[in-house]
């Protein structure tokens, strides 16, 4: 279109003073790549923008005539203005608007012509359903993107595919409403039927008589006690839904009282089928309404809930919401599942009298003083998905009260509560939290003193040898004005020490983890003589995730992960929304991050090695970032730092408002706790709290009686206490009864006692007598002092009891690495193993210290007073007295596998598991559970093979499975399996007359049935006009396989034809899985144009029937062989594919070889 020579229209001139750049006349050209085109009539026909941010664009006035439009590699997420400004628009370029996912306007243009979206995130052609009828019309688009219609082998032959696609999906969906029209039925399940848009459904909006709306491809229903996992009807049919539109016509739905309008949950893989609706108010008009469901959506807010006075139930779970408004009270209102959202105010909650059940994890609640009545009546716990509760777990921004209060029950939040306001009305000043604790993780030698040292000496270089064990550094900064108290946890990364840093690690730290070579293996570090192993990166972060990872799991959170880990794979396939790939209830944007790990001794840029950090934050979601630095060349060292205090200021602990009483008490510790006792009695503590208090200078106007009032209570210590623990003050184990009201003021005092005695272990080969431990320097302890630390000592597993002689104490990581040459004669008879568990890490050694601390008093010996006790550094053989039954116990970290790092094997003497095998097991199922574990078993090639592999195997009904480029058989493994084996039934349809072929026929079955392939086979004569009974029916409709013995005799009756093949075709049509095999035993036509066998693959071979072969059991080995292998492979390939089949034995391939030779006549 050529332009005409007329003045700058006002329209440009405006819209290159809004946008700040220069919009020439004419075609592109490199020079103007921002341009425009008029027609004869001085009206803008065209416009060219080309890298135009996108939240700056204002509303286009005055480009009504525009017919092309091209917005080329700009920042466009909302292109709604398109559509109000240029309803005559012919082209349209988005292409490169690498930020766009929705087009959900675009098919209003209705003259459109050509739309081009590539370069974009657009993964929904739906809207686009009108257009693409019109041959006229093109789409250019990221096919590999597209998920609405579903690409058949990656692409589509013609835009016509795609309409026949999503017309045959909104046909089925049609036709379930217009059945459900007709029936006059309250309920209604559209689930999987492809939709997206609820506007291409008029008719659904007549079926007023509706009482429940299912849109959900799937949701949980909680029943009997226990969330369980609802799938439509539609699964194996239909493709699922992702809406984004619901028109205003759903008011007409008047009589609705239940609606699942729910995206899916997340898939293994970390994808999020997450639905689009935005809008909450569609759903106020229905004043009927008593449960809603719209979980896992986009929806922004929620006003007017008190419009459903009606409504019981409401799962708003996995949205955008920030607010909750409502006008009045909800009086029906029950349960409300709101998590994983940005709700900060929940006062709206108070206008739920009756309500019982409240999920608000995942938010960002602040202050819940407003509902303290609430949660007095209901109470409040640290949980996700329970019932009869206030659920608020992984709010990290909560401070009143704050969630290490609340994990200690309802008596500590409301002392809190109480002694807020308590500590209000004396005007005493909240105190702002600046402490932390910094943990440095990583090999011996790895660099983490050296940094440590370099972090707390204002960046002098200091040198200093490897740690031995543990040092504790005090480090104070200011930074931008603001004061941090930091203590830094210096560990020795020697192997036997790695059990006694988890007393120190606690979920509100920060990590810094180090490596400086081969990442991703085991190695051996230092001299010969005196090595030590080197563990990967990822046994150290395993370490942290497993060690501060332990909050008490509510048994409603452990039903829903339950069923998240067990959603099964639907036929239909999983739906991978790109836009949305988020997580569910732990949603990325609530998750602490509180991990960096860096790559030490990086001298220049050529000592870099690249982990796969893409890799490594999706399995440990709570990475913050990577660096590498240099102490000794000096080398991003600032940068360094500058990440740890970005990471410390993002920490929820960090800049926390406490108690004015709590600054105190910390302060005097601070100063003084040295001096005092090393460690005291809850009680004790108490007093000593309650001494400071009183003492308190901001106190000295204050009455006695108002005083009494801010002195703690048991309660009020235990939480101060535990807030002292997390930064790093003092030590505290409540959950051991041994220790639980004990406080460790003076931790140099445990620590160092700990170390003398780990160097005694070392010295004595992991065997010590308690006696020994009286002569720790530096001071020598009475019993008290000496039980006081058996108990930490055996609490955190690193020691345990001698089964007899009680006092010896026995350190695993300490014992030699190898048994005695005597014992290890005896191991010699253990055979094979019963189970082994297959470690997609490195074991870690708390794994050994707990099994070993669990059955030390089974432990065998030789039967003498000093004989050996069969135990050692990595292994141990149990004996139990009752049953007599022998284990041995071995713990491996040198496996070959790629997949597999270390395992563990249980044996049994005899090689059969008893009562003690299985205890062992559970205990071990117990012990490695969270720690990405396979349980395995041998199969007869000495293989290892998963149980899940072979249970799932079990459930999909694949009698043969392929692990690992092995084929096994499901039978081999059946005593692993809860259920029997479920064998696929044949029934055999024949003629009387035909009955000494069929006979030979069973007998060739019998060696399938032997090997779990077929349970049982039905047979029944073909009389003429006899009608089927009620046994002969149900054996039909239960079949899986149904044979078609097929002859003269058998095509000689309509009766075959009237019952027999029309229901077995009728069947297939429903029933996709069902096979139908045509056996032809004798020359006849079988193939009608009615009723058409000959679509089916025919056996033993085409053209050739079993009276042809010279000897008949070859002709039924062949029968018997490829009904193997369709009941294995679980589905027959056509015609003469399956003949060539590369998947039938090499026998059979050679008998049909020979046939097509002639050499078979």
């Amino acid at each position: 279109m050529s332009n005409f020579q007329f003045a700058k229209p006002k329209n440009i001139i405006e819209l290159e003073k809004k946008l700040n750049i220069v919009i020439t006349a004419g075609g592109y050209s490199k020079d103007n790549e921002h341009h425009y085109v008029q027609n004869a009539d001085g009206q803008v026909v065209e416009l060219h923008l080309h890298g135009i941010d996108g939240k700056y664009l204002p509303n286009l006035v005055g480009f009504n005539s525009l017919v092309k439009l091209s917005l080329e590699h700009s920042s466009f997420t909302n292109i709604t203005f398109i559509i109000k400004l240029a309803q005559n628009l012919e082209y349209l370029s988005l292409a490169g608007n690498q930020n766009l996912e929705q087009i959900w306007e675009i098919g209003r243009l209705t003259k459109l012509k050509h739309l081009d979206i590539s370069k974009t995130k657009v993964w929904d052609l739906s809207p686009l359903y009108d257009l693409l009828q019109n041959s006229s019309f093109k789409v250019t688009c990221d096919y590999e993107n597209i998920i609405y219609p579903q690409l058949l082998n990656g692409s589509f032959t013609s835009q016509e595919s795609m309409v026949v696609w999503f017309k045959k999906h909104y046909d089925l969906a049609n036709s379930i409403i217009d059945e459900c029209y007709v029936a006059g039925s309250k309920t209604i399940d559209l689930g999987f039927c492809g939709i997206t848009d609820l506007t291409r459904f008029p008719q659904l909006f007549q079926c007023t008589h509706l009482e429940e709306l299912i849109l959900s491809n799937e949701y949980a229903n909680y029943n009997d006690n226990s969330w369980y996992r609802v799938v439509s009807s539609n699964a194996n049919i239909g493709y699922p839904n992702n809406i984004f539109r619901i028109p205003n016509k759903l008011k007409l739905l008047k009589n609705l009282k239940r609606i699942y309008c729910s995206g899916d949950w997340k898939t293994e893989d970390g994808k999020w089928n997450r639905w689009r609706l935005r809008y909450f108010r569609i759903f106020t008009k229905l004043t009927q309404l008593e449960f809603l469901n719209v979980s896992n959506n986009e929806v922004n807010n929620i006003y007017r809930l008190d419009l459903l006075q009606n409504l019981k139930t409401l799962h708003a779970n996995n949205n955008n919401i920030k607010e909750v408004s409502v006008n009045g009270e909800l009086p029906q209102m029950t349960e409300l599942f709101i998590s994983n959202n940005f709700i900060q105010d929940v006062s709206f909650l108070n206008y739920c009298p009756n309500i019982t059940t409240i999920d608000l994890h995942s938010n960002q609640l602040k202050n819940l003083q407003n509902i303290r009545n609430l949660i007095q009546r209901l109470q409040i716990s640290d949980s996700k998905w329970a019932l009869k509760t206030i659920g608020v777990a992984e709010n990290k921004k909560l401070r009143l009260p704050p969630l290490d209060v609340i994990a200690n029950g309802m008596d500590a939040v409301m002392d809190y509560f109480n002694r807020w306001e308590q500590e209000q009305e004396l005007d005493l000043p909240l105190v702002i939290n600046n402490d932390i604790k910094v943990i440095l993780v990583g090999n011996s030698g790895v660099g983490k003193t050296t940094l440590a040292l370099w972090l707390t000496s204002g960046g002098k270089k200091l040198n200093q040898l490897s740690t031995t064990w543990f040092n504790r550094i005090p480090w104070q900064e200011t930074i931008n004005g603001r004061k941090y108290n930091l203590r830094l946890f210096d560990f020795g990364g020697q192997e036997y020490y790695h059990d006694t840093h988890y007393l120190f690690f606690t979920q509100d730290a920060i990590y810094l983890t180090l490596w400086d070579n081969n990442p991703y293996e085991l190695t051996k570090i230092g001299e010969p003589g005196n090595e030590l192993i080197g563990y990967p990166v990822e046994y150290w972060l395993d370490s942290i995730s497993y060690f501060t990872g332990r909050r008490k799991i509510a048994s409603g959170e452990a039903q829903v992960r339950k069923l998240v880990l067990e959603k099964e794979k639907l036929q239909s396939g999983n739906v991978e929304v790109s836009s949305q790939i988020l997580e569910d209830e732990s949603s990325k944007k609530n998750q602490e991050r509180n991990t960096l790990v860096f790559q030490s001794k990086v001298d220049t840029y050529k000592n870099i090695e690249f982990l796969n950090q893409q890799k490594l934050s999706r399995k440990y979601g709570w990475i913050a970032d990577f660096s590498n630095f240099s102490v000794k060349e000096d080398r991003g060292l600032k940068h360094v730092k500058d990440k740890i205090f970005e990471l410390i200021d993002d920490m929820p602990i960090i800049q926390r408002p406490l108690l004015g009483t709590w600054g105190a008490i910390k302060e005097h510790i601070e100063k003084h706790g040295n001096k005092r006792k090393n460690e005291l009695t809850i009680r004790r503590f108490q007093n000593y709290c309650n001494k400071v208090i009183r003492q308190m200078p901001e106190l000295e106007t204050a009455s006695k009686q108002k005083i009494d009032r801010l002195v703690f209570n048991r309660q009020n210590t235990i939480s101060f206490i535990q807030y002292l623990s997390t930064i790093g003050l003092v030590l505290y184990f409540p959950e051991n009864k041994e220790l639980a009201d004990r406080v460790f003021i003076n931790q140099n005092y445990l620590v160092e006692h700990i170390h003398n005695i780990l160097l005694q272990l070392a010295q004595k080969n992991g065997v010590i007598e308690k006696s020994e431990i009286t002569a720790t320097k530096p001071k020598v302890l009475n019993e008290k002092e000496i039980q006081t630390l058996i108990n930490v000592m055996t609490h955190f597993k690193i020691v345990f009891s001698h089964p007899v002689k009680t006092d010896l104490l026995i350190a695993p990581l300490y014992l030699p690495s190898k048994p005695l040459s005597g014992i290890q004669l005896f191991l010699s008879q253990f055979k094979k193993p019963l189970f082994r568990y297959q470690f997609k890490g490195f074991i870690h050694r708390s794994v050994v210290l707990e099994f070993f601390s669990s059955f030390g008093s089974k432990i065998l010996n030789g039967g003498l007073d000093n004989a050996p006790y069969y135990f050692w550094k990595n292994g141990v053989v149990l004996k139990d007295n009752v049953s007599e039954e022998i284990i041995l116990v071995s713990f491996n970290n040198d496996n070959d596998s790629k997949e597999y790092k270390g395992y563990i094997d249980v044996c049994s003497l005899t090689g059969k598991k008893g009562n003690f095998s299985d205890e062992v097991l559970i205990a071990l199922d117990s012990i490695t559970k969270d720690r990405n574990v396979d349980k395995a078993v041998f199969a007869s090639n000495g293989n290892c093979v998963p149980l899940k592999d072979i249970i799932e195997a079990a459930e999909l009904q694949h009698y043969v499975f392929k692990y690992n480029h092995n084929y096994y058989k499901l039978v081999d493994f059946k005593e692993y399996l809860d259920k029997p084996l479920k064998m696929k039934n044949l029934f055999i349809s024949y003629s009387k007359d035909d009955l000494t072929m069929v006979d030979e026929f069973k007998k060739h079955l019998s060696a399938l049935q032997r090997d779990g392939k077929v349970g049982h086979w039905y047979c029944t004569e073909l009389i003429a006009g006899e009608e089927w009974n009620a046994s002969i029916q149900r054996h039909f409709e239960e079949s899986d396989i149904i044979c078609f013995m097929v002859s003269p005799n058998f095509m000689h009756t309509d009766y075959i034809f009237e019952y027999e093949i029309k229901k077995a075709l009728e069947r297939k049509k429903t029933e996709p899985q069902l096979k139908i095999v045509p056996i032809i035993l004798d020359f006849c036509r079988w193939t009608t144009e009615k009723y058409n066998l000959g679509t089916y693959t025919a056996l033993p071979y085409t053209a050739k029937p079993v009276s042809d072969f010279p000897n008949k059991n070859m002709a039924w080995y062949i029968v018997a062989e490829a009904l193997r292998v369709m009941i294995d492979d679980d589905k027959i390939p056509p015609g003469a594919e399956f003949y060539t089949s590369e998947r039938l034995p090499k026998d059979v391939q050679e008998i049909y070889r020979r046939i097509s030779r002639k050499e078979i006549s």
